[in-house]
């Protein structure tokens, strides 16, 4: 277990205010916008593979070019700005533990680790985060004020309606990928803005929630919760994650063939179920297990365990090894006030 002090941190909240962000940076965004964004096509072979008319991925979106068109992200709170966009998932904490680097464009720091990954034979699962202190107002999610857990994408819907209907995916505290609509009622959302995936809505009439498919230029297929009002506080959530053709191993919250059980695998506040998720199983058959615990007012996420099994399921394992953890901690606004707020992570 690697620990880091993160001391003086909360300092980058400075950033927050909207003083900092006026003037010059915003009379240069439509040309970085511009630059950011490759207007980049994807195969044919891919885009028939999701029932797709030879779709653009990638192209640009006028309309959301320089405005970020969405609320903040439902469980972690996030609400990046249009300049932090990402074309592919990916991880922020892939080029290293402990990456800090600065954004020129929006001068502000670039903060992320990574804390814990397994080699895996399809999806690997990686515990690692990332910081956002370009916020209009301060993120306070389960990771800490401005964090967010990456291993938990977010999907968010967009302001806009009919044929500029927007969709967001928010993959790590700074990094988001950018849809939109093919036509007015298709269910089909292109990448826009450099985003090389695409996205397709599946609902559903009955007690369950419905879910968005989200395919990448890796192959795989990200399921999601939708926004249907039976998934409660998991909306938008990460359910499962698996190859595009359907077979070989798959990644999933608590079950990958049931949306009953995969639900089940979130935690409830007064019985209503929220986006913080307690297992999240690997393509290789790992669990890893999230605990939460109430500091500095909201609950915050205080260990990840990574584990294997000799014999059963996971609802009813033998020989259960722990392989891997990490665990987090955070000020509470009691002691050592004078190094950081209530809910800023403390360390790693």
């Amino acid at each position: 277990m690697a620990a880091m002090s993160l001391n003086g941190w909360s300092s980058f909240s400075s950033f927050n205010n909207s003083d900092a962000r006026a003037g010059s940076v915003y009379r240069r965004s439509a040309l970085h916008a511009l630059l950011a964004c490759a207007s980049t096509v994807l195969p044919l072979g891919f885009v028939a593979s999701i029932s797709l008319a030879q779709t653009d991925a990638g192209g640009l979106n006028g309309g959301s070019l320089t405005s970020y068109k969405a609320s903040a992200s439902g469980g972690q709170g996030i609400l990046p700005s249009y300049a932090q966009r990402a074309g592919s998932i990916g991880f922020s904490g892939d080029a290293g533990s402990g990456l800090a680097d600065v954004d020129a464009f929006l001068l502000t720091p670039r903060l992320s680790s990574l804390d814990l990954r397994f080699p895996s034979d399809g999806y690997s699962v990686t515990i690692s985060r990332s910081y956002n202190g370009w916020q209009s107002t301060a993120s306070n999610g389960f990771q800490g004020r401005n964090w967010f857990q990456d291993s938990r994408p977010e999907l968010v819907r967009g302001t806009n309606a009919a044929a500029n209907d927007m969709l967001y995916m928010v993959v790590g505290a700074n990094r988001v990928m950018e849809f939109q609509r093919v036509g007015t009622s298709t269910t089909v959302f292109a990448g826009v803005n450099g985003t090389l995936a695409t996205a397709k809505i599946t609902t559903d009439a009955g007690a369950n929630p419905g879910t968005i498919e989200i395919r990448d230029l890796a192959g795989y297929v990200w399921t999601f919760f939708d926004f249907d009002g039976n998934a409660q506080g998991a909306q938008g959530q990460l359910w499962k994650v698996t190859n595009a053709d359907g077979n070989g191993s798959t990644a999933y919250v608590g079950t990958s063939s049931s949306m009953t059980d995969a639900l089940a695998a979130f935690e409830q506040d007064a019985g209503v179920r929220t986006a913080r998720v307690t297992t999240f199983i690997d393509s290789s058959d790992r669990r890893f297990a999230y605990t939460y615990t109430t500091v500095g007012g909201a609950k915050r996420l205080t260990s990840v365990i990574a584990s294997i099994k000799t014999g059963g399921t996971w609802a009813s394992p033998t020989g259960v090894t722990e392989v891997g953890r990490v665990e987090y901690e955070y000020y509470d606004g009691t002691n050592y006030t004078s190094n950081g707020n209530a809910g800023d992570l403390k360390w790693a």
